[in-house]
């Protein structure tokens, strides 16, 4: 079981809490104190303070599976592409060497 964050899919809800927490800027308080969260073990915390995230459950297959299945139009229009700009030079050198070969 994976866990979303954003547009990733992360393995463990530790690599999760990590990703999050570890962007946090630190905050200061009214009174010029520096707060932010720390970890601790495999826990954050924020004071004293447990800090217990939950995130969306996500599958990395299916993400993979997704991915694919959006690259593969794209793969298959840029090699088309490439086909066509192949063929274009070829017909262009076959005709360059047609004429030259009218004129001498």
């Amino acid at each position: 079981m994976a866990y979303r964050v954003g547009n990733q899919c992360l393995e463990t809800s530790e690599l999760a809490h990590d990703y999050v927490l570890s962007q946090l800027p630190p905050a200061v308080t009214a009174d010029g104190q520096l707060i932010r969260p720390v970890k601790t073990g495999q826990y954050w915390y924020l004071g004293d303070n447990q800090i217990q995230l939950s995130f969306p459950v996500c599958d990395i297959s299916s993400q993979i599976q997704f991915g694919a299945m959006t690259a593969a139009p794209l793969l298959g229009l840029v090699v088309l592409i490439f086909v066509f700009r192949v063929l274009k030079n070829l017909i262009e050198q076959l005709d360059a060497d047609r004429g030259n070969g009218e004129d001498g």
